[in-house]
């Protein structure tokens, strides 16, 4: 059985797989809202990063597509030495 998020599933034996599913790792972009799903942070939290420059998304007309290997670049960027 899939959750409504598409993100896990349920295996033949009936155990939760904290694995994506394929349909999602064959994404070639997100949504702002399934960008800020996936890394944990609110929408609008992730719009302030993308309007100050700090996320670089694509535009297809209005929409805003933010493509899996700029979020990780903008993820990375984020990480602070301990």
């Amino acid at each position: 059985m899939r959750h409504p998020d598409g993100q896990r599933g349920e295996n033949p034996r009936g155990q939760i797989s904290s694995e994506p599913s394929q349909k999602a790792q064959s994404r070639h972009a997100y949504s702002v809202a399934e960008a800020a799903n996936q890394c944990g942070l609110s929408e609008r939290r992730l719009r302030d990063f993308i309007r100050t420059g700090q996320l670089k998304v694509s535009r297809a007309g209005r929409r805003v597509l933010v493509r899996p290997e700029r979020l990780d670049e903008f993820l990375q960027s984020l990480e602070v030495e301990q």
